[in-house]
């Protein structure tokens, strides 16, 4: 069997399926390409806040929403 990363596996699915659902939370839902949208967005803005004595470690804290899960995204990519 064949491994791939999370972000590998997200990546691949945004593109095959760019319209479909992502993630749906309650009555709501993100397609593949407005999670990976909000994802670029925090990954740039995790980017900016890193200085040169940064650790390579990120946390990611929060209720259960779409912004959380798109940080976890964003660490990871």
């Amino acid at each position: 069997m064949k491994t791939r990363s999370l972000c590998a596996g997200f990546l691949e699915s945004a593109a095959r399926f760019p319209d479909r659902p992502a993630i749906s939370i309650q009555d709501s839902s993100l397609t593949y390409v407005e999670l990976e949208s909000l994802a670029a967005c925090i990954g740039h803005a995790l980017l900016l806040a890193r200085n040169e004595e940064s650790e390579l470690l990120t946390g990611v804290f929060g209720h259960r929403s779409f912004a959380a899960f798109a940080g976890v995204l964003a660490a990871l990519f």
